[in-house]
């Protein structure tokens, strides 16, 4: 499912909301206040797995693609480093527009907030897709 809702163990009036990016928690979110109910919303937290046969604890990590003008490509190549990011691949565009597209991959603890900063660096000029790639071993877990 793509959606869970589990009691909190610390806390009796508590639940721990588990979705899938942010529309998606946003849309359950603004359901819940339309009906009447009080609500607070905590922190956004990644959620971990461990893989079953070494015992290493799993993180997801996602592909990210920035489309950028060429003057902000270093910017942008920056922040993502910064991230923790790996460059997948970097293309100049062929159509004529001086843009850069700018593929990464990058844990999920590195792209929240990352529209933010992307958009600041490039005064709202850039263009960010991202895509889950898969549970890769941590590197806080190494």
């Amino acid at each position: 499912m793509a959606l869970r809702v589990e009691d909190d163990p610390d806390s009796a009036d508590t639940y721990i909301v588990s979705g899938r990016g942010q529309l998606h928690l946003t849309v359950l979110i603004e359901t819940m206040r339309r009906e009447g109910f009080e609500l607070m919303i905590g922190s956004p937290q990644v959620i971990y797995k461990k893989d079953p046969s070494t015992g290493k604890k799993l993180e997801p990590f996602e592909e990210i693609e920035v489309t950028v003008p060429e003057e902000y490509v270093g910017a942008v190549v920056d922040i993502l480093a910064k991230r923790k990011g790996t460059m997948l691949d970097m293309v100049a565009s062929t159509t004529g527009e001086k843009t850069t597209s700018v593929k990464y991959l990058l844990p999920t603890r590195g792209v929240l907030g990352l529209r933010n900063s992307c958009l600041t660096a490039t005064r709202g000029l850039a263009v960010l897709d991202s895509q889950f790639h898969d549970y890769l071993v941590s590197a806080r877990d190494t």
